[in-house]
């Protein structure tokens, strides 16, 4: 029905008209996007004047949130309830007698996104670049915020791109032209820094996983397959290589959960910058840089409050615990 077709188009605009490259996945169909633009343009007709949903004279506003990659339990969202539901709530609840209250939700993709909108249930996202860029482009989101990790070295960054990786022992996979007739361990196929970019760099260079891999192992939305298992099935012999967020293996490290002598890096390009800056990117990479994760507002949200959202967690203390917990 309609919201399978929007989220396949979803991803079509997000790869091609937000990011021009038309390669990445799939060809885009603009008629098929605009098809989707008009059908959230008219639901939103429908919701303008709803900000939220009222409950006993209480007006809660609905925060959705892609999984964090982070997540070190099986409560994806458990480390930025501090910062979306406490700080927000403490912030703005009770700004201009609105009564207002911020509530955090996981986004497992069982509700569509349309129908979230359409029955006024969503009014801000949490999530990667591609789904920042959908949401732009099919429902007229505004970005608000972007955030910015902590650096192990110190310091913070607003970027992030994917790695190529595999273990420091294999001696068969050293390049692009070896993953010919490799296992591939991938997250979820649509993953942004843990299989899209990765994915796009490979069709650049002639590769196709679907096409010259020998087998591709991954999660999806009803099985869990973390970046950490990945890495830990490469060391363990049980894959070639996996596809993972470059600062990843760095933030697993800390833990002391992996090491990084494992692990080598394929295709590393060094010399990276970090955007608006002569710094290099701290951490091997393999893909391109994009922008942290963004925070966006729906257009049910009125302009006043984005404005107040906007404000609050711009001046929040980056010491202070619902940033760091959400880190």
């Amino acid at each position: 029905g309609r919201s399978a077709i929007v989220h396949v188009y979803i991803g079509r605009c997000m790869l091609n008209s937000v990011f021009q490259d038309p390669i990445l996945m799939f060809r885009f169909n603009f008629a098929a996007c605009l098809k989707v633009r008009q059908i959230g343009l008219a639901l939103f007709f429908c919701n303008f004047l709803l900000t939220g949903s009222l409950v006993s004279g209480q007006r809660t506003m609905h925060i959705y949130m892609d999984p964090d990659p982070f997540a070190t339990t099986n409560n994806t969202i458990l480390n930025f309830i501090p910062t979306f539901e406490n700080f927000l709530n403490r912030e703005l609840g009770k700004l201009s007698g609105k009564n207002l209250t911020f509530k955090l939700h996981h986004y497992d993709g069982s509700t569509p996104i349309d129908e979230l909108v359409s029955n006024g249930m969503i009014d801000f996202f949490y999530g990667a670049p591609q789904t920042v860029a959908c949401l732009q482009a099919t429902y007229f989101a505004n970005p608000l915020v972007t955030a910015r990790k902590k650096l192990p070295t110190g310091g913070t960054i607003d970027g992030y791109g994917g790695a190529i990786v595999a273990s420091a022992s294999n001696q068969r996979i050293n390049t692009l032209r070896d993953i010919k007739d490799a296992v591939i361990g991938i997250q979820l196929q649509s993953g942004w820094a843990s299989s899209i970019l990765q994915q796009g760099l490979l069709i650049r260079n002639g590769i196709s996983i679907f096409r010259d891999a020998k087998q591709i192992i991954s999660g999806d939305l009803s099985r869990d397959y973390t970046q950490l298992q990945i890495l830990r099935d490469i060391h363990a012999g049980l894959l070639d290589l996996g596809f993972i967020r470059a600062d990843n293996l760095y933030i697993m490290e800390a833990r002391n959960q992996t090491r990084r002598s494992y692990f080598k890096i394929i295709a590393e390009a060094p010399g990276t910058l970090i955007p608006g800056t002569a710094d290099p990117y701290p951490f091997p990479i393999t893909t391109a840089l994009y922008p942290e994760w963004g925070l966006v507002a729906f257009p049910s949200v009125g302009r006043a409050l984005k404005w107040d959202v906007l404000t609050a967690l711009l001046g929040i203390d980056p010491a202070s615990p619902p940033p760091t917990a959400g880190n």
